[in-house]
């Protein structure tokens, strides 16, 4: 199914992209396509409590020659919403996309939760990516071993009682409401893009008023992920890989994560260990951009992911 540009809020001509749901590891997931099918392939998978149609500077800016797949995650936009969110089902989910994709040696972009998944993927399925880019992938800026044995069981509490009892949505009263919610949030965001994410990224409630298009459940994903495994697996990955961290990253934790100034300072011997983990692991800054990235500074993102590829050396 191709969806125009019209059919789209404000979006240009170039936006134009294919569309179809795939069944994987149990669930439904929306896939969407921009450029030529017989193109390489570039996959991208955005992160938690956000959808594909975010990535779609990304995507067209590659689209004139590259075949750019992107998904949303489970519980996620217009994918299904299965309330079960382990990392491994997401990784399962990954490579359902590349197989059903049928795709060779793809290059491979996470953002955020989308990150995780990438890096695990490629460490797991090392032979199968060309490179990878992972933004604001590696988790927090911070050691976790900083924390304080008791906040370290508040939060391990917190995530338990998200599963005793499911969280629900607060309510958006309006598409207004949800602009001044994004605008709020993410002040570098562009206005009219916070305009079209309200568009695709809410649904109306049938007694009034908006939900965003993620279950809050998802957020039970971070339950499931063990930093020790990660790393493990991050040490695996035999492809290059690119490594993007956000110079207002701090924003995010503190505001986002309920973590104070002092443990949400980023520590840049730390990044430097994660990126060591990879056995060809590179690491680029991203200055005036916070944790969402490609909402503050999509053209910036675009450019180092860009000069990355033209670095690699021919297939």
């Amino acid at each position: 199914m191709t969806v125009a540009a019209s059919s789209l809020p404000r979006r240009p001509e170039s936006a134009a992209f294919r569309r179809r749901r795939i069944e994987a590891s149990g669930t439904q997931l929306e896939v969407y396509e921009w450029g030529p099918a017989d193109g390489p392939a570039i996959l991208l998978a955005h992160g938690i409590q956000d959808f594909a149609l975010t990535l779609a500077p990304v995507a067209e800016a590659f689209a004139a020659d590259h075949r750019v797949i992107a998904y949303d995650l489970r519980g996620h936009g217009e994918s299904a919403h299965p309330g079960i969110y382990t990392m491994a089902h997401h990784i399962a989910d990954l490579h359902a996309v590349f197989l059903d994709c049928e795709v060779e040696r793809p290059f491979v972009i996470g953002h955020s939760l989308g990150g995780q998944v990438v890096a695990q993927w490629a460490g797991i399925f090392a032979e199968l990516p060309r490179a990878i880019v992972l933004i604001e992938g590696l988790g927090p800026p911070y050691a976790l071993n900083r924390f304080p044995e008791d906040v370290k069981q508040k939060r391990a509490r917190t995530g338990i009682e998200a599963l005793t009892h499911p969280r629900q949505h607060r309510l958006v009263a309006s598409k207004e409401h949800a602009w001044d919610l994004l605008k709020r949030v993410h002040p570098r965001l562009d206005p009219e893009r916070a305009r079209e994410f309200v568009d695709l990224g809410t649904r109306p409630l049938p007694g009034g008023g908006l939900e965003w298009k993620w279950d809050p459940q998802v957020v039970t994903t971070w339950m499931s992920n063990v930093p020790e495994a990660s790393e493990e697996r991050w040490s695996w990955v035999t492809c290059p890989t690119l490594i993007l961290t956000a110079a207002l990253a701090n924003e995010f934790w503190t505001s986002r994560r309920g973590v104070d100034d002092q443990h949400a300072t980023p520590e840049p011997e730390e990044i430097a260990r994660r990126v060591a983990l990879f056995r060809r692991g590179r690491h680029e800054e991203i200055e005036g951009a916070g944790h969402m990235v490609h909402y503050d500074a999509p053209d910036r993102l675009v450019e180092s992911i860009r000069g990355f590829m033209e670095r690699l050396p021919r297939a």
